[in-house]
């Protein structure tokens, strides 16, 4: 089974994860998301946008299931207010975990959402606002199947979660803005290499093989041009970086991000 992080998000940034009846309408969609060959791994609701985390088996992949999740809630809030008119992007943001760290990172960025930046654990536990509490737990509703998503902590979720939060409180925030899927990156060559964000994202604070790497594996999954803009070097220099990380000496280091080459 491959895993997808799906983001669906309201239209014009409406807050319409915060009306309760909307996250129930989202659960019934959750529990029907099976007849469309995907499974619930995780969630988090925020108030404008919902972080997935879908085992997907289907071919056509997570499309006919994300509609299956939104669909009703969107025509019952229409109802009940008795309006017309889009209430979700007709376009959801999705991208496959495509090796070992994106993998191991994403539960835990999905997670954190509804608490940026807490370096406690504990106020992640916020109920129905995310799947975290039944992970921690190991228990949840039927329609919820975390499986090799939770299983790879080997029991230590909860551990990784606090170490991930605990590295991403202490880190400055970024100087450029980041996406979902940048940041997962970011998290996962973190992990692999021990460095600190603020390490990673600072030329004068030295530590360039793993710079190379961060650069190396943003190129991968969101392009060349994102990953200069990111690590703040010049196109150019970002190629020369990528070339050099896909050299022989650089082989275990791009193995522990899910590299087989």
């Amino acid at each position: 089974m491959d895993y997808v992080h799906a983001i669906a998000t309201a239209a014009h940034d409406k807050p319409v994860f915060t009306d309760p009846a909307v996250v129930a309408d989202v659960f019934r969609g959750f529990e029907a998301a099976s007849e469309h060959g995907a499974e619930v791994a995780a969630y988090a609701f925020m108030s404008a946008h919902l972080h997935m985390l879908l085992g997907v088996s289907a071919p056509r992949g997570p499309g006919a299931a994300v509609q299956r999740i939104l669909g009703p809630a969107a025509w019952c809030l229409n109802r009940r207010q008795q309006q017309r008119g889009a209430i979700f992007l007709h376009r959801f943001w999705r991208a496959e975990a495509l090796d070992q760290g994106h993998r191991w990172i994403l539960p835990l960025y999905i997670h954190a959402n509804p608490a940026p930046r807490a370096p406690d654990v504990r106020r992640l536990s916020v109920g129905c606002r995310s799947s975290h509490d039944a992970w921690s737990t190991g228990s949840g509703p039927p329609w919820l199947r975390p499986g090799a998503a939770l299983e790879q902590f080997d029991g230590h979720y909860r551990e990784a979660l606090e170490e991930y939060l605990a590295r991403r409180a202490s880190a400055p925030a970024p100087r450029v803005p980041l996406t979902a899927r940048e940041e997962c990156v970011l998290s996962a060559v973190a992990h692999v290499t021990g460095s600190r964000w603020d390490t990673l994202l600072q030329a004068d604070r030295g530590g360039k093989r793993d710079r190379m790497l961060l650069v190396w594996a943003l190129a991968r999954d969101v392009g060349v041009a994102a990953a200069a803009r990111v690590v703040r070097i010049n196109p150019h220099t970002a190629a020369r970086w990528v070339a050099a990380a896909n050299e022989p000496e650089m082989r275990p280091w791009r193995a522990k991000l899910g590299a087989t080459g």
